[in-house]
């Protein structure tokens, strides 16, 4: 049998209930694209926990990494996506591995790698360690002394794995060019040899019948125009939702339609969220959503808008494609691939890569693109194209296998 140690990534510590968010659509699509590949009577599996956490209601921490039945280990140091950045729980780590045999470590808290590969050392172990980086904040375009001090430490983290895994050829590009100011030649060599693309698919196979459940429902809106804003809120506005709000609220004096934010790290209070947005509409109360509540919620939009500085493969603007919304992205990254790719033969609107023609982008899909004629001729070859994306294989057990 072979061991393997999963260490995912945490959202933001919930405003409401003050626990820790388990990211139930990150971690689902994780599970189901790697660790679901995995035969359950070759690999076990092991995942890290905090001690306090909260996740979807509609579905259990057992049930995202079915079919394997992986024992759970709890932190008494919430390692989510904030705190991991600045802090390390040594103590449980060291006595975790020092008094376990794993063969593969998977961790999804990139900027960690490094410690985990010096405890490794210290216990002169043979354990792997692959990486997995999400997004990455270019020193480039985001020059802030935080910024390049986290991409410093993404790249010591790539040095310190066995492998390093990133969701799209773009960002490895960028990665590996901006990498060049801080590392020697041989360093640089390594990263060009242990950096590899492993993007996240959609092999839930729940997916899309959960989304032909959803759209068995009656509409949530009506024929109102529906704009929804699926990503994280937080302080530091990385997801462009001050802009996102500026914008609508605008828009909305010359047109009328509803907006729905989900808002799913609770990173702002639902009463804020009423308060500065005119026209947002909370269809199940202001509280955080379930799966099934937001297959409801996709399915009776008709835009969804994702600006995002660096995408995790595009995944919420994917399963909005399911419902038949259309996204409106801007013009960077993998967003352009997902024009590239689905779009090229529509007239497909994307926002200026520094967001100035928003409005004008939201005013032109709000009056002038019809949503019905797109579903109707449009949509079926839009699905099919995204198949095709969807359907390239890796042999991700054998590569873990091969990894010794």
């Amino acid at each position: 049998m072979k061991n393997i140690l999963y260490i995912p990534q945490y959202t933001m510590q919930s405003k409401t209930t003050g626990k820790f968010l388990l990211d139930a659509d990150e971690n689902i699509n994780i599970a189901n694209y790697i660790l679901n590949n995995i035969d359950p009577y070759i690999y076990n599996m092991t995942c890290v926990l905090p001690e306090s956490y909260q996740i979807d209601q509609t579905i259990s921490i057992e049930d995202i990494f079915k079919p394997l039945t992986p024992q759970f280990v709890f932190s008494s140091f919430p390692t989510n996506n904030v705190l991991q950045r600045y802090h390390f729980d040594a103590n449980f780590y060291y006595n975790l591995l020092k008094n376990n045999q794993y063969d593969v470590i998977i961790n999804n808290v990139d900027t960690n790698s490094r410690n985990i590969r010096a405890i490794l050392e210290n216990l002169k172990s043979s354990m792997k360690l692959i990486t997995f980086v999400h997004f990455i904040d270019l020193p480039s375009k985001y020059v802030t002394t935080k910024m390049t001090s986290y991409f410093r430490r993404q790249i010591d983290s790539a040095l310190a794995s066995d492998c390093t895994w990133f969701l799209s050829k773009l960002n490895l590009t960028n990665f590996l060019l901006e990498a060049v100011p801080f590392v020697t030649a041989d360093e640089y060599m390594r990263l060009c040899d242990t950096c590899i693309v492993m993007p996240l698919v959609f092999s839930d196979s729940n997916l899309r019948s959960r989304i032909a459940t959803a759209n068995t429902f009656p509409s949530l809106h009506g024929n109102r125009k529906t704009v929804i804003f699926p990503n994280r809120l937080s302080e530091n506005n990385y997801t462009h939702h001050v802009n996102f709000i500026g914008a609508v609220n605008n828009v909305y004096k010359k047109i009328d339609f509803d907006v729905y934010m989900t808002n799913p790290n609770e990173g702002i209070s639902y009463d804020i969220l009423e308060k500065e947005v005119d026209n947002i509409v909370f269809p199940f109360g202001k509280r955080r959503l379930n799966r099934s509540e937001y297959f409801r919620l996709l399915c009776s939009s008709d835009f969804i808008v994702a600006l995002f500085r660096e995408t995790h493969g595009g995944t919420a603007c994917r399963e909005a494609i399911y419902a038949g919304a259309i996204p409106i992205i801007p013009s960077r990254n993998d967003y352009l691939m997902l024009r590239d790719q689905l779009f090229y033969d529509m007239d497909f609107k994307m926002v200026d890569d520094d967001l100035s023609n928003l409005e004008e982008v939201l005013e032109y899909y709000l009056t002038k693109f019809d949503i019905e004629n797109y579903r109707k001729k449009h949509l079926p070859k839009v699905l099919e194209r995204l198949a095709i994306i969807e359907s390239v294989e890796y042999n991700i057990p054998h590569f873990i296998h091969n990894i010794h």
